[in-house]
């Protein structure tokens, strides 16, 4: 009698686990983001610094491109860098079409400049920009991309230090 007790106990947990399972599914609201220029699906920036002031810095970026303008907007990705400590390195940079065909663009594509500010300011002559050339970029791709940067060199020896901003909008 005590084994019947037991599955019994066991298929009772089992139904009220499965009836728990069983939330009804609300309907897919039409895209509230819809008549945005673009969408951030993913941005991610991850962060390791060592003790002494060097490290590295990952960002990775999934965006929906929804129109023309900002197709050409991200037609070139721009890193900016400190040369003189800081050495980026394009990881992967992908457009996804509606269709599911995929586009690389190859990491070797990229070219170093000199930042705008150089122009007016030789004395930061060691801020670079990075850009990279986006293959077959048009309204309704996805744009993804991961940049690693090393921080080989402490602009203050032993310290670290660091800001991120971000604007929300309520809907």
């Amino acid at each position: 009698m005590h084994h019947l007790a037991r599955c019994f106990a066991l298929l009772s947990a089992s139904l009220t686990l499965a009836a728990f399972g069983q939330v009804p599914v609300k309907p897919v609201a039409a895209d509230a983001y819809r008549n945005e220029a673009l969408v951030f699906e993913q941005y991610e920036t991850k962060i390791l610094m060592h003790a002494d002031g060097t490290g590295q810095r990952t960002l990775h970026i999934k965006v929906r491109v929804q129109s023309e303008g900002s197709a050409r907007q991200l037609g070139v990705i721009t890193v900016p860098f400190a040369s003189a400590s800081e050495t980026p390195t394009i990881k992967m940079v992908r457009v996804h079409k509606p269709d599911g065909t995929v586009v690389d663009t190859p990491p070797g594509d990229a070219i170093d400049m000199p930042a705008p500010v150089t122009r007016q300011a030789p004395l930061y002559s060691d801020l670079k920009e990075k850009h990279v050339p986006v293959r077959s970029l048009s309204a309704g791709d996805t744009l993804e991309y991961e940049v690693q940067t090393s921080i080989d060199k402490a602009e203050a020896p032993n310290q670290f230090w660091g800001a991120n901003h971000f604007t929300l909008r309520e809907q």
